[in-house]
């Protein structure tokens, strides 16, 4: 089996305690992990001479961050990088696993491999071992950095929600394949996501606040205009989720006017081409 020269990445922004405890547990995993931190005073996670702080001098948004700590990687020698939230819950075993499947794997057409990760949701895990994906979240991959460098790197347009779906849409357009192992199980939290009956049905609120809100709306009219030729239907369903999220913000979040005005000026700033971080 051939060795697996990785790197990881994690992205801090005010990070709890536990946030930095949970960095510990893969960090015999990798070769090199790089924390880039988007905010003021991170405290020191270990002493490990594995770990490379890099400090941004503002929140630089996830896509920005994730390119610094890729071409850091790049020019380090590594030639595959794990991405993680610093609120993900990760084995070690499951990075591991993942390493195997690249050692036995031919990996010049796959961009992207990752964990199924455990959210609440309302669907059912799937029965395949492995899944092409036409994308999936960012926390938990591993991704391919020859991959990474022939489309670019992830669209710091976008500043922070969409990021993940657009550079998986962008490996697929490319020819590289983004590949779950759906039998290696990572825990995911999504922020303040509950689950509520109404009228006997599960309906899952993610409860995001009204600056997330803006960019998911702008962002996803973003990529429905990049892809709707390529991926009509995909780019359709992505429609409708934000159509379906408009009303439970409506009925059954908090906050729900000022979420509701930053979804209209997202959709406004998408009109005027706006990109990048809200100021």
């Amino acid at each position: 089996m051939k060795k697996v020269k990785l790197a990881g990445t994690v992205i801090l922004y005010n990070p709890s305690k536990e946030n930095l405890e949970n960095i510990l547990v893969y960090l015999n995993e990798v070769d090199r992990l790089y924390l880039v931190c988007n905010s003021a005073n991170i405290p020191k996670v270990s002493l490990s001479k594995k770990i490379t702080y890099i400090y941004n001098s503002s929140n630089y948004g996830i896509a920005k961050s994730l390119n610094i700590a890729a071409y850091q990687a790049i020019k380090d020698g590594y030639e595959y990088l794990l991405t993680l939230d610093q609120d993900s819950k990760m084995k070690a075993s499951i990075v591991k696993e993942m390493k195997d499947f690249i050692s036995k794997t031919d990996i010049k057409n796959i961009g992207l491999i990752s964990p199924y990760q455990d959210i609440l949701t309302l669907e059912d895990k799937p029965k395949e071992k492995i899944e092409y994906k036409m994308e999936v979240m960012t926390s938990g991959n591993i991704i391919y950095l020859d991959a990474f460098n022939t489309i670019g790197g992830f669209k710091e347009e976008l500043f922070i929600d969409g990021v993940d779906i657009e550079y998986g849409l962008r490996l697929n357009k490319s020819g590289f394949k983004v590949i779950r192992l759906n039998y290696l199980v990572m825990e995911h939290s999504l922020g303040k996501a509950e689950e509520r009956k109404i009228f006997n049905k599960r309906v899952i609120i993610s409860n995001h606040n009204a600056l997330r809100r803006y960019y998911m709306i702008r962002n996803t009219l973003y990529i429905n205009k990049w892809y709707k030729d390529i991926y009509p239907e995909y780019c359709k369903m992505l429609l409708r989720v934000q159509r379906g999220q408009i009303k439970r913000v409506l009925f059954l979040e908090k906050d729900k006017f000022k979420k509701i005005k930053m979804m209209i000026k997202g959709y406004k700033d998408y009109r005027k081409g706006i990109v990048g971080k809200l100021d």
